[in-house]
């Protein structure tokens, strides 16, 4: 089996108008609402082997956090284009060319492809929307990522940084 975890980069500054959507930073606000998911993950032992980030600059901070605090034996994000800004279809495309020694992988990106991306594995476990820093679990039954499918994918867990500081 290999899971897939699919999190929204964390909230975003609109406070340099002038900036490209792709040179957005992160606020403070959304460094809070990620650790309240890296806290959530360690208490969970779900941590992935592997993240691959956007290359927008907020997607890439918060991959950098979640590696940091995490304690993630990586440099680094592997960024790819394909995620940015980030069709479902270009995102499976380069999942199935991952290999199998990845048994649990992290994308960081954005909506709404993040949020069809999960749609079109797990229908029956409806999720509206993926929030800022929200992270969505899916598990495969399958040994390879060129063989995932809606067919082989089941919900794991669903967390929003609302839901986890509620608690």
């Amino acid at each position: 089996m290999i899971i897939l975890s699919v999190l929204r980069h964390a909230k975003s500054s609109w406070d340099y108008p002038d900036l490209a959507d792709i040179d957005r930073p992160i606020l403070n606000k959304g460094v809070k609402r990620t650790l309240l998911i890296c806290n959530a993950l360690n208490d969970r032992k779900s941590l992935p082997n592997k993240v691959i980030s956007s290359p927008a600059k907020r997607a890439i901070e918060t991959a950098d956090i979640i590696i940091d605090k995490l304690n993630l034996p990586l440099q680094a994000p592997e960024i790819n284009v394909h995620f940015y800004p980030g069709y479902p279809k270009h995102i499976i495309n380069e999942l199935n060319k991952l290999n199998g020694d990845i048994s649990h992988l992290m994308i960081v990106g954005h909506n709404p492809g993040l949020t069809e991306l999960v749609y079109s594995f797990v229908k029956e476990d409806y999720i509206d929307w993926i929030p800022t820093s929200g992270l969505v679990q899916i598990q495969f039954n399958c040994e390879r990522w060129s063989e995932i499918d809606y067919s082989n994918a089941s919900l794991l867990r669903y967390l929003t940084p609302k839901q986890l500081k509620s608690k």
